[in-house]
């Protein structure tokens, strides 16, 4: 018997997807990642998978050209395997999140684990309402006996005590103040790479995006750009490190000789596959820092930093519909009530609301007045 994460869209489609390792993603790596539906992961793992396959193929002919296999052949051509072999452990170990996270961005809501045979059973079992286990989307909310419906809640003093307890153990240092020395680091960072005309133009991105996010309070703007940033990034990372990898056999064979590097005809210095191997790794340094230091500490205390910078100038008020759609009933959203009925239906047969409170719920919807 295996976990399984189950979901369903608004349609009745499921989804389950195990929970632990994935024997796919291991084995297949970014082929399994394409028909996954992770398309990220597979177009930056294919070129990976291509440029080391062809550094196997050539270092055998250029660190050991007579086949002799000797202690220091056998430690480069270990290096340079055990890398594709961590990338498709790390597959292996959070393929499956990475699957289930893909599902719920198009729109599945998590229903439960479930213990099953495979994914068929689960979705069966869940389809059943039955065996769900103990983590489920209506589980935030425990079952409560039938002696202890009308017991008397805690006192207000008591839970403002547990808060502070609570608040005390676990929020040492607040949140705001991590994330404004994340921003402040961020901010260094940016300032340095704006010495340099590479990186004048990625930042200004970033700080355009930024203030057409303050300005209209949309978060839009702030995510497309880092994502925009981040694929330059990704792109210059990938291609470098091919590159050095295209040039790393010929440097390390021609070492003892001291001669240049030989790689596809042409002759360059060794420094050609160091330059690019510290060139790839500074750009996957930007793309962790605009990830870990930049967007996300933004999200956190974004409306604080609008409300900072705009005060109450610039409210946060909704967009409302036109007028004419209004008129036209195209800009109002159907009530249903049998809808609510079935999700006070499906609370009650969960188990977090009682007999009582159904009827009462649905009593209320069929006469509102």
């Amino acid at each position: 018997m295996r976990k399984f994460n189950v979901y369903r869209d608004d349609d009745g489609l499921y989804k389950a997807v195990k929970k632990g390792w994935c024997w796919p993603a291991f084995f297949f790596g970014s082929v399994w990642a394409l028909f996954s539906g992770l398309w990220l992961a597979a177009f930056l793992l294919l070129p990976i998978d291509f440029v080391f396959s062809i550094a196997g193929n050539r270092s055998n002919g250029a660190f050991d050209p007579y086949d002799r296999y000797d202690e220091t052949t056998q430690l480069i051509l270990l290096a340079i395997y055990s890398i594709p072999l961590a990338i498709r452990v790390l597959l292996g170990t959070f393929g499956n999140t990475w699957r289930a996270r893909k599902i719920r961005k198009l729109g599945f809501s998590h229903l439960g684990i479930v213990k099953a045979d495979g994914k068929e059973h689960a979705i069966s079992i869940c389809k059943a309402n039955t065996n769900i286990g103990a983590q489920s989307a209506y589980s935030d909310r425990p079952t409560r006996p039938p002696n202890q419906m009308n017991a008397a809640p805690k006192d207000e003093s008591t839970l403002l005590e547990e808060t502070k307890i609570y608040s005390a153990a676990s929020d040492e240092v607040p949140s705001y103040i991590v994330d404004s020395l994340l921003l402040i680091v961020a901010a260094l960072i940016g300032i340095a790479a704006c010495l340099s005309v590479v990186g004048l133009l990625p930042a200004g991105i970033l700080l355009f995006g930024l203030i057409a996010s303050l300005k209209s309070a949309n978060l839009y703007y702030l995510k497309a750009v880092t994502r925009l940033v981040s694929g330059f990034g990704w792109a210059a990372m990938v291609i470098s490190a091919a590159v050095g990898m295209m040039f790393l056999p010929g440097a390390m064979g021609s070492l003892a000789n001291g001669s240049s590097t030989t790689a596809f005809g042409s002759h360059f210095p060794h420094g050609v596959s160091l330059a690019a191997f510290w060139f790839s790794g500074l750009s996957f340094a930007m793309i962790c820092a605009l990830r870990y230091l930049w967007l996300n500490p933004l999200l956190r205390q974004f409306q604080s930093i609008r409300k900072f910078v705009f005060g109450i100038r610039v409210p946060d008020v909704p967009r409302r519909p036109k007028v004419q759609k209004i008129m036209s009933r195209d800009g109002l959203q159907p009530y249903s009530v049998a809808d609510e009925i079935a999700k006070w239906k499906a609370l009650h047969d969960q188990g977090v609301i009682d007999d009582d409170e159904y009827r009462q719920a649905r009593r209320r919807l069929l006469n509102p007045t």
